[in-house]
């Protein structure tokens, strides 16, 4: 072998560990991009999850809220008593304003 082909088949490597370098970097590019995408996407989760769990939780207290008031309307004996229930769940409802 003269120097000649050893130069040429040096050159052919480093230009081939080149392109492999180059073609990794970017699938490092891509994939830290899809990475802060996916990042972004669960902490939109967590926050979404978040609200749903309180507004469980709220949904369960008002239940609570409306078999307390139904059984106090059933108990009532006289049109007034009924009144009187009503009139304290619409005061209630004005006072969440």
């Amino acid at each position: 072998m003269n120097t000649l082909t050893i130069i040429l088949v040096m050159l052919a490597i480093i230009v081939t560990l080149a392109a492999i370098v180059y073609v990794e970097y970017k699938k490092i590019k891509k994939l830290n991009q899809r990475k802060k995408a996916l990042e972004s996407s669960y902490r939109e989760a967590q926050r979404n999850i978040a609200f749903l769990v309180k507004h469980q939780k709220e949904l369960a207290e008002i239940k609570l809220a409306e078999g307390e008031k139904l059984d106090q309307i059933a108990e009532a004996k006289t049109d007034e008593e009924i009144f009187e229930i009503v009139n304290s769940i619409v005061d209630a409802n004005n006072n969440r304003l």
